[in-house]
């Protein structure tokens, strides 16, 4: 929600930036997968989707939390609107 003077309420702001930390991270596990993914060795390409899968859990986890995130944020826009 907001103050009287249009700026977020700090529950709000804290909301925000856990959710951009988030993302940064998220964003930053993609990018390095996509880049190692295109790397002309097939036995560098068939490493980098080995350690994909293992990354798999800490990408499912950054996917709730961002999506926890997304609901806490739907809620503040929810009582803000009221």
């Amino acid at each position: 929600s907001t103050s009287p003077t249009g700026t977020l309420d700090e529950p709000t702001n804290q909301v925000l930036e856990n959710c951009k930390t988030k993302v940064s991270q998220l964003s930053t596990r993609v990018l390095t997968a996509t880049l190692e993914l295109r790397t002309q060795s097939q036995t560098k390409r068939k490493w980098a989707a080995s350690k994909i899968t293992l990354k798999k859990p800490e990408i499912e986890s950054l996917r709730r939390s961002i999506e926890q995130v997304k609901s806490t944020l739907t809620i503040a826009k929810l009582k803000l609107i009221e």
